[in-house]
Formats: C-alpha cells, structure tokens, sequence
C-alpha cells in the first residue's frame, strides 16, 4: 500500500530546489521558470505535477473534484511515467515506472529537484519515485463532500418533480425512445411523442398545391 504524502491541493505553492548540475528552465502558464543549480523557486502545484510529475497518480486513473464540484480525472502511475520519458527525451517505451527509477529515467535528462511545502515537507513527485510508493492523497475535504451531496440530493428532487410531472411514480415507466426515432412536442398532450411517419399522399405533387399557395 503506498505511503501517503503530506495535503496539497492545486493553487497551491510549492518550493523547488535544483539539486542537479544543469540549469532548470521550464515554461507553464507563460511564464518562464529558471532554476540554476543550487537556486530555489516557488512554483505553483500545476506546473509541479506538469514537469515533475503529479504525485497522486496511482495504479489507476481515478476521479476527483475540486471546491466548485468540478469533476476531473488522474492520471495513473504509468501514463504519467510514459508522458515524462517523452517529455524529458527517452523516447518511446512500454515502462510502467515499477523497473525503478535506475531503469526508467537517465539522470542526465530529467531535472534533479526536490520540491517541498512552504512548511518544509517533502513532496515526492513521480520522477523521484517513478513505482509509487509515496502517494499524494487526493481525498475531498468534508466541505467539498458536503457540496457534493446538496447537488446529488438537488438533482434528485428535480427529477422526482418531473416524474410527478408526466405522471410516472417509478423510472421503468418512463417512455424510452431509440436514438433513431425523432420526437416532436405534442401539444394537445403536452408531451414529447415520436415523429408520426410522413403520409405520401400529402406531399404535395405540383408548386401549387404548397401550403402557401392554397
């Protein structure tokens, strides 16, 4: 089970220091960042997870959504493993990030940084553990559930009024209708019906049996 790592939410800033040898330079949100070795920058969680990988990613793609009920998705641990290769110069392979960081990065074409929290705890991003075993939570707060819950419970009281409105008391009565069939809004029933199939004899023949011409 992979050790979880301290709260961090995207808009948050972190803390970068270059520990490697070479410049760090990387472009997010149009602005430039330039780290020399030794040097430190604040970066925000965003750009963070974009050149280092995201920390939460895990074994499986997984869903969460942020204050505004918002549902995005994670990547997992090997499609994050994948995009860095590529990102850093690797080139194409099948890696899942489990061979170990000695076998899936090359130390002279990934950045050599350690990213912390403004109190001084330590994040480990997906180049620095490439197999997951420290895993940043991406659990919703209890407000953010809160929210959650007054949407679902919004949407079913909106639903049961549209029940009562066509007068149906479960969903199996509900009228379903194939992609194919086109409906029309009846309004001597007041109720969307399937289109009646078209009469051949009511086209008209000639331009002056148009409706606008009788």
């Amino acid at each position: 089970m992979p050790q979880t790592q301290p709260q961090v939410k995207v808009g948050d800033i972190l803390k970068v220091t270059n520990t490697g040898v070479r410049i760090f330079r990387g472009l997010w949100d149009m602005v430039d960042y330039v780290i020399p070795p030794g040097g430190e920058d604040f970066l925000p969680f965003e750009a963070v997870k974009l050149f280092f990988g995201d920390p939460r990613a895990t074994d499986k793609v997984r869903s969460v959504h942020d204050v505004r009920g918002i549902i995005g998705f994670l990547p997992d641990r090997a499609s994050e493993v994948r995009r860095l290769r590529l990102m850093y110069d690797h080139g194409f392979g099948d890696y899942t990030g489990k061979e170990g960081p000695e076998v899936v990065w090359d130390p002279q074409k990934i950045p050599l940084v350690t990213v912390e929290t403004l109190k001084g705890e330590r994040i480990w991003t997906v180049l620095d553990d490439p197999v997951g075993t420290t895993v940043l939570p991406a659990t919703t707060t209890v407000s953010q559930d809160a929210e959650l819950r007054d949407v679902v419970r919004q949407q079913g009281q909106l639903i049961r009024s549209l029940m009562e409105r066509i007068g149906v008391s479960h969903v199996e009565d509900v009228p379903v209708y194939t992609a194919t069939d086109e409906n029309v809004y009846d309004p001597d029933l007041d109720e969307i019906v399937p289109k009646p199939d078209d009469d051949p004899s009511r086209q008209p023949t000639m331009y002056d049996e148009l409706p606008e011409d009788r």
